[in-house]
């Protein structure tokens, strides 16, 4: 079975419109969207996202960061609650981090 655990930094995936200065990403709605876009990614590759949690290290400059588990085979619970997952994390990560 293969095992991946990615390291998910929103700087580098929002587009220089969406990081603010010294880099940082500061709208949850963008970590939100990153991560959309990286779970499409994985599915698109037939790889799928067995469970996400912030990093709780920030970056360099004060970025919050993901780290995201990946399998070949489906987590059906953490497929049905995809997008709530997705967001408890991503509100979890500013509260303790901010």
């Amino acid at each position: 079975m293969t095992d991946i655990v990615a390291l998910v930094k929103p700087q580098f995936e929002a587009g220089k419109g969406n990081v603010g200065k010294n880099g940082i990403v500061k709208d949850k709605k963008m970590h939100i969207s990153i991560l959309n876009k990286v779970y499409n990614y994985f599915i698109d590759n037939s790889l799928y996202i067995n469970d996400i949690t912030y990093s709780p290290i920030t970056g360099g400059d004060g970025n919050i960061e993901y780290l995201i588990h990946v399998r070949k085979n489906k987590n059906i619970n953490f497929e049905k609650n995809f997008n709530d997952k997705i967001k408890k994390t991503t509100y979890e990560a500013f509260d303790s981090l901010n």
